[in-house]
């Protein structure tokens, strides 16, 4: 009998030690820096701090590999997780002993016990010191109160972090709650709204995917209304090692040594007037079924009054960017490029 296959696809990971790891790190903060990322994205500076602790003296000898997602070029869920371990261990190790007397005893009594507690002291107090990305964060502001049909609309932004794709993702959406939701979903007193744990799991639960799907999901739901929702993800980042988008390969053939950072946006709105694709790696999800299918789901859209954005800059190390930009051009793309 042969092994079942696992329910869950693991995926492929390739590791990085020394120098490889310090050039991936500092050519991946170059690239999210370089990025001019607006509102809409995850914040980028958070996580180009998260990247500088994978360096080793930044976690001073606690780890010195780093694994990479190979579908993403991006750190594995597992190292993402663990620098939110160690950030939720931080108060605690800082708690047991002052550096002060960890510095005096790690000189007075070499050991690597003692050297191991001093780093992680010095470490973890790193870690409190800088913003980091959460792995899911809501934010929510009132937009509108209409009394007469009794909904409320708001600005929501969440963060999150995609573990199957181990990307970090920000959803921007107008949603709107008819007044027999208010009680279960948000609390409004005054100005100040407080969320119920229900509507964060609502909204976490139904962005998942792409923006469109979301849109969908949730206007499907009795007594919401959502008239846009935005993704905007930092990543994937290709280079040779990982998977490479179909047609790319012979930018890193011809630069072996090359980065391309991708920001893909998708956008479902009721404002958008019609169907827009400017990413030239992706395809809008309608355009990927067969005629059927296609046709069913474009009459969804048409009875929910929507339509979809898609778009994709680019940032690339320096010595690509010409090459990358004539890569484009003759397939017709259109999307910004940068080049650091």
């Amino acid at each position: 009998m042969s092994k079942a296959e696992p329910l869950i696809r693991k995926s492929p990971v390739i590791t990085l030690k020394g120098d490889e790891l310090r050039a991936y790190v500092d050519v991946l903060k170059r690239l999210i820096g370089g990025g001019r990322t607006s509102k809409f994205f995850p914040d980028a500076a958070a996580i180009c701090n998260m990247m500088s602790f994978y360096l080793t003296e930044n976690c001073h000898g606690l780890y010195d590999s780093l694994e990479i997602n190979r579908d993403t070029g991006f750190p594995s869920e597992k190292e993402i997780t663990r620098i939110v371990t160690d950030l939720q261990l931080a108060p605690r190790t800082l708690a047991e002993d002052p550096e002060s007397v960890l510095r005096e005893r790690a000189q007075k009594t070499p050991s690597d016990v003692n050297t191991r507690r001093l780093g992680r002291h010095l470490y973890h107090k790193a870690l409190m010191e800088r913003p980091l990305p959460s792995l899911l964060s809501l934010r929510l502001q009132l937009r509108s109160l209409d009394t007469e049909k009794y909904i409320a609309f708001f600005n929501a932004e969440l963060d999150k972090f995609d573990p199957s794709g181990s990307l970090f993702t920000r959803y921007t959406l107008v949603v709107g709650q008819h007044d027999s939701r208010w009680n279960q979903q948000v609390l409004l007193q005054g100005d100040d709204i407080k969320l119920t744990r229900n509507f964060r799991n609502l909204i976490s639960r139904y962005t998942a995917d792409e923006a469109e799907f979301a849109f969908v999901l949730l206007n499907d739901l009795p007594d919401v209304t959502v008239e846009e929702v935005q993704r905007c993800r930092i990543g994937p980042v290709y280079f040779r090692g990982v998977r490479i988008p179909e047609g790319m390969e012979p930018l890193f053939q011809a630069h072996p040594q090359g980065f391309i950072l991708s920001l893909p946006t998708d956008r479902a709105s009721i404002s958008q007037k019609e169907d827009v694709n400017n990413d030239p790696l992706a395809s809008l999800y309608r355009d990927t079924l067969g005629p059927d299918e296609k046709k069913t789901r474009d009459a969804k859209a048409a009875q929910m009054g929507y339509r979809v954005f898609k778009e994709r800059k680019l940032i690339c190390t320096r010595p690509m960017l010409e090459p990358l930009r004539k890569f484009l051009k003759d397939r017709g793309a259109r999307c910004v490029v940068y080049g650091v």
